[in-house]
């Protein structure tokens, strides 16, 4: 299992990422979500509530880089309306900067953590 927390640069955004064979359980157990989630991949908006993370991103354990770009989307979308940026012309660039970031980021933990789940076996 991957489960790690990073704050993103400039924004502030602190980003729990979560790889789990059973998101369902996870997000219940951690009262994140009990209604059953169903999906490979979601994300959870806690700007809001008194958590140590901001946004939460649980994937299941066969997580595919489609499953990451698209729940990175979610991301991006969230940090920006949380500091009031609306995609447009003039912020188009942030947004991709943002993504690509996000991507990297994400890629990175998941191969790094998974590294050393299979070193401690």
């Amino acid at each position: 299992m991957v489960d790690v927390e990073f704050r993103v640069p400039i924004y502030g955004t602190k980003i729990k990422v979560v790889v789990n064979a059973d998101i369902d359980k996870y997000a219940k157990d951690n009262d994140i979500d009990d209604r059953g989630i169903n999906h490979r991949a979601v994300v959870y908006d806690f700007f809001e509530y008194d958590r140590t993370f901001d946004l939460i991103v649980l994937f299941g354990i066969n997580v595919k880089s489609n499953d990451i770009v698209h729940e990175v989307f979610h991301l991006v979308c969230y940090i920006m309306k949380h500091i009031g940026c609306k995609l447009s012309d003039e912020s188009e660039e942030a947004f991709a900067y943002l993504n690509e970031y996000l991507y990297k980021k994400i890629t990175s933990l998941i191969i790094i953590e998974k590294q050393k789940l299979k070193v401690e076996e």
